[in-house]
Formats: C-alpha cells, structure tokens, sequence
C-alpha cells in the first residue's frame, strides 16, 4: 500500500495548532463536536552519531557528528552523562546540518568539575572517575 495524502479543512474552527512529538507531528481538532487528529511523519532521522575523539582532558573539545536526512540547517545537539546509573544533562550543543552531515563543537569537562575557571580541590576531585557521555541530535 502507498503513501495515501489527506487534504483536510476545517471552517471557522482557525488554524490548526500543531504538536510536535518525536516522530511526527499531530494536528488535533473537532468537526462537529467530534475529536479527530492527523499525524503527519516526520522525516528526520539522526544516525551514525559519533564523537571526533572519545578520550578526552578535563577543558579539550571534540566534534560532534551525525548522519541527518529529512532536514537541513540548524540542529541541537543533547548531550547527557551516566551519574550513577541514571542519565543527566550535561550540555545543549548547537549544530548544523550541511550536505546530511550535522556537526557541533563541544567542550569537554567532567560532570563534577566546572566548566570554566579553578579546579575544586578535596575528595570530589580525587575521587572523580572517568566521566561516561552519550548525545542525541534534535532539529532545533
């Protein structure tokens, strides 16, 4: 079976609002004081996510990299850390997408430490282990 196109009007109910979720975007409305709603797939989809380098210092940087299709222009990269077990954010990238290929830099910097300026000292500093990161690629 082939793709099938709606063509949907709805009178003096105004535009239409739409919702965007994960794959798709859903429009919700009423005709005639019945809920109806149509989903219309979204093409983009993010793959082949990779890091420049995945060894890093406390303060280098390293490229994001993405394989997108479905979208060109600006992206966002999500990057979370594993604390314990259970996933944090850690740091919103912007990106961009040229030619399929989505890229952001980023700079690195372990969870417990700041980003910028001096180090702490004591027992949080020596008892850091190494910091584990994953990310995600949103249109943004």
């Amino acid at each position: 079976m082939g793709d099938v196109l709606y063509k949907v009007e709805a009178k003096a109910h105004g535009p239409l609002q739409p919702e965007h979720v994960e794959q798709a975007t859903f429009y919700r409305f009423r005709i005639d004081g019945v809920a109806a709603a149509i989903a219309i797939a979204d093409r983009f989809q993010a793959s082949n996510l990779r890091w420049d380098s995945v060894r890093n210092e406390h303060g280098s940087e390293t490229t994001l990299r993405a394989h997108v299709e479905g979208h060109e222009g600006a992206v966002r990269f999500v990057v979370e850390h594993d604390h314990g077990g259970s996933w944090q954010p850690y740091a919103a990238v912007p990106g961009v997408v040229k030619d399929g290929e989505a890229s952001a830099v980023l700079k690195i910097h372990h969870p417990v430490l700041p980003p910028d300026g001096p180090l702490p000292e004591g027992h949080d500093l020596t008892s850091a282990e190494p910091a584990q990161l994953r990310f995600r690629v949103e249109k943004a």
